[in-house]
């Protein structure tokens, strides 16, 4: 979650999905899908720790699902969240359609 400035406070506090990437599910259907969802989230919040906790997000829709915004989510270095999880194997490429599983 973020907090966006300019919105009321009920309404400032936003999920945001990381454009570009399909993660494993923490409620998974097996217990590789649960690891590799428990490692991703532990890789972004290190990543969010060492950015000071502030990103750019870039390209905002709201998703689909409603009360969260997709985005592509920079840190303060420049890097890309979406590449740094790629390149970490936490994520996979998504670019929308059905997503493979997960469990083998």
């Amino acid at each position: 979650y973020i907090k966006m400035a300019g919105l009321p406070p009920e309404l400032s506090r936003i999920g945001v999905r990381v454009r570009g990437i399909d993660t494993a599910e923490m409620k998974g259907k097996c217990e590789f899908e649960k690891r590799t969802a428990a490692g991703a989230k532990a890789f972004t919040t290190r990543m969010l720790k060492l950015s000071g906790n502030k990103v750019t997000l870039q390209g905002l829709k709201w998703d689909k699902y409603g009360g969260r915004v997709d985005a592509d989510v920079y840190l303060t270095n420049g890097q890309k969240l979406a590449d740094l999880m790629i390149m970490q194997n936490y994520a996979r490429p998504y670019m929308g359609g059905k997503r493979a599983g997960w469990c083998q």
